[in-house]
Formats: structure tokens, sequence, C-alpha cells
């Protein structure tokens, strides 16, 4: 932005004495240089943010050109065959949950006493 070496020299005197004369001064004008340091620091983020955001979409584009074209089947009877292929791969199966026939009342404290001391029972036999 500045060239000359002693402009900025001769600037950065300035702010030097302009910071000096007052506290109120000094404390306005350090404000306005974290405002100014915060700005600049925003200002770097978002270009590099661009920066990345046009790398990832070129990537995506190169990278889906590539796939559309390396999935497509040449002839008719390829595209037989690459379906045929996939036939056999199957999918992750799920858990399968156990279904409940009939809908339960939550069960009352008494109840889960009795099932705790049970529990709790046998893991003291089990141990010993």
């Amino acid at each position: 932005m500045y060239d000359d070496v002693e402009d900025v020299e001769e600037m950065k005197k300035k702010a030097l004495v302009f910071a000096q004369k007052s506290l109120l001064v000094k404390e306005t004008f350090a404000r306005w240089l974290k405002r100014a340091m915060d700005r600049a620091t925003w200002h770097e983020a978002c270009r590099q943010g661009d920066e990345y955001r046009q790398k990832v979409a070129s990537q995506s584009r190169h990278s889906s050109r590539f796939r559309s074209l390396s999935s497509r089947p040449e002839t008719p009877s390829e595209g037989k065959r690459w379906l045929s292929n996939r036939v056999g791969v199957s999918p992750l199966r799920k858990k399968v949950r156990k279904k409940l026939t009939e809908y339960r009342l939550p069960r009352t404290d008494e109840e889960l006493a009795k099932r705790f001391k049970e529990v709790h029972f046998l893991a003291f036999a089990a141990s010993v």
C-alpha cells in the first residue's frame, strides 16, 4: 500500500505523537487500532474462505465428471452386465427389533425396587 519507507516511518511518528497527547486519545486510538486489526483479520478470513469454497467446488465438479463418465456403460450389453454385478451386493442389514404385542404400563416404584433387589442379589451371588 505504501511503497516509500520514509512515508511509513513518518506516519508512524505522527501516530505515536498523536497517541501520546491524552488518555482519551490513547484509548480512542487503541480501540480504533483493535477494530482495524479485527476488520483486516475478518477480510483475510473471508478471502481464504472464498478460495477454499472455489477449490472444493472445482474438485467436486472434477470428481462428478469423472464419476459420471466411469459409471456409465458404453454399450447396452455392458449395461446389463453392470446391473447384474450389482445385484449380488447386499446392503448392511438392520438390527431386528423385538416387537411388543401389547402395551405395558410403566413399572411402579415397588416393582422397580423388587427388580433391583433381584438383580443385585444375582450379581452378588455370582461374584462370591
